[in-house]
């Protein structure tokens, strides 16, 4: 009944899952955006060129940064998670805080965003 996760301080919980929560609402923004680009009887015609045209836009294949999409984590991942030795530390004899920042940067980790990404 100890354990780490039973006694999580909540407002250190909502910092690291706000944080969390922005950077992969960011990430959405950009997979969301228009295509950079659209083949077309392999040729590539980019967004701000003339030569595209309505006809190139719906029968070309659209090319985008990053096609990469990301689902949530599950509640189980968020779980395993919280059980890293990384995320939380003995805050009373009692408890357990977490640790927002380590514990955003696993979730980001986690949906396989990086910095040199």
């Amino acid at each position: 009944m100890n354990s780490k996760t039973d006694n999580i301080e909540s407002d250190d919980l909502t910092a690291a899952y706000m944080s969390g929560y922005h950077d992969a609402k960011k990430e959405l923004r950009r997979q969301e955006q228009e295509p950079i680009a659209w083949e077309f009887e392999n040729k590539v015609y980019f967004r701000d060129s003339r030569k595209l045209n309505d006809d190139i836009r719906k029968k070309g294949i659209p090319l985008y940064n990053d096609p990469l999409l990301r689902k949530p984590l599950t509640n189980e991942q968020i779980a395993e998670i919280l059980k890293r030795p990384d995320i939380a530390e003995q805050h009373s004899e009692h408890g357990w805080r977490i640790l927002p920042y380590a514990f955003a940067r696993a979730i980001q980790e986690e949906l396989g965003i990086r910095e040199d990404a």
